[in-house]
């Protein structure tokens, strides 16, 4: 996504202080908002507000979204709801002082705002399931990295911006880019200025599972956009595809999640979509936990060199439905990465892995 879209509202009138409440668009300070001004964009109100109001890390708000989405599975009934629930309400509680996230943040000032996400996304989606998982996925990558503040949404500009992107977990693998460029546009045409790229993502990310027959959850909304990107800190924050499990704990618990959570949002994120060869290689030629005949029906179609970005489903059984079969496959060894395998290891894992693979269908609507 170019910046100036992400940023743009094409009011034309600066002295409204809903534009420049701190007279920022006019100055000669050299950062991305003045070069963006200087090249015919207007500065967004959304992107000022940050002058005047601290903005914490986002990534809780993605913890408020996907918790609220488990919380009213049938599956998680059985967790103690005490324990649970207060860390939900810590989850809200701590973000909502400092940006107020509401679901009804956009009620009155662009009410048509999640028909128009929904709608898109639901062409998406009927044209290429897969595109459902790659939201999914775009939306993780953002939150995992600075918070849920779209940054993985920036292009390179020149030297003074340098996006994710390019990252080693993004670089040819990260989708769904113009997917966000489609809503967006749609938003901006209906509610200029108005909407957040990093609300537009959540609710996307939202969608995508649902269209994918995994269960809805409400979104509190109200996220600000990032003014800058940290490719450093995605390439070394994402998780990666060879890791083990004590690398990924610890990487969790950087980000204040529970290994308890880390299960909830791999196997969120894993029980739908594709993965490129480079990624499993390793695992079918050299892994010794996995089934043999799964692994020989894999090294058949993707030999030890070549062919990187050839794609195979994470799911043998339903790539494009969101459910436990990903517990299931990974009882029975049937699973691509080496990273997802080690959930269900002879680790500390396991049981919770036993407990929700028998819960056949708890993920379907």
């Amino acid at each position: 996504m170019e910046v100036g879209l992400l940023f743009r509202n094409d009011i034309t009138n600066l002295e409204d202080p809903r534009i420049d409440p701190l007279g920022m668009c006019g100055t000669e300070s050299g950062d991305i908002v003045t070069d963006l001004y200087e090249r015919g964009y207007h500065c967004s109100f959304l992107l000022l507000q940050q002058y005047a109001q601290a903005r914490i890390s986002s990534f809780q708000a993605f913890l408020v979204d996907i918790r609220v989405s488990f919380l009213q599975w049938p599956l998680f009934a059985s967790w103690p709801p005490p324990l649970f629930f207060s860390l939900f309400l810590l989850s809200l509680i701590a973000w909502g002082g400092h940006a107020q996230l509401s679901p009804t943040f956009y009620a009155t000032t662009c009410p048509n705002l999640a028909t128009i996400v929904r709608h898109v996304m639901s062409q998406t989606v009927n044209n290429e399931p897969r595109m459902g998982a790659s939201i999914l996925r775009l939306f993780f990558h953002d939150c995992f990295v600075t918070g849920c503040d779209a940054s993985v949404l920036l292009d390179d500009v020149g030297s003074s911006l340098v996006g994710e992107k390019t990252a080693v977990a993004n670089n040819n693998s990260a989708r769904g880019f113009e997917v966000i460029d489609t809503i967006k546009t749609q938003v901006e045409a209906s509610c200029n200025g108005t909407v957040s790229c990093a609300d537009i993502l959540a609710l996307a990310a939202r969608d995508a599972v649902f269209l994918l027959r995994g269960q809805s959850w409400t979104v509190p909304l109200g996220r600000r956009d990032a003014r800058t990107a940290n490719k450093s800190a995605a390439e070394s924050q994402l998780p990666g595809p060879d890791f083990n499990l004590s690398t990924l704990i610890s990487m969790f618990a950087a980000k204040g999640l529970s290994a308890r959570d880390m299960m909830t949002v791999l196997s969120g994120s894993h029980s739908i979509g594709q993965a490129q060869c480079t990624t499993f290689r390793n695992r079918i030629y050299h892994d010794a936990n996995i089934d043999a005949t799964f692994a020989a029906t894999r090294r058949a179609n993707f030999p030890t060199t070549g062919g990187n970005s050839s794609l195979a489903p994470l799911d043998i059984q339903t790539a494009n439905q969101f459910d436990n079969n990903y517990f299931q496959n990974l009882i029975a060894q049937r699973w691509l990465l080496h990273s997802d395998q080690e959930l269900f290891n002879n680790g500390s894992q396991d049981a919770l892995v036993r407990s929700y693979s028998q819960n056949n269908g708890a993920f379907c609507l």
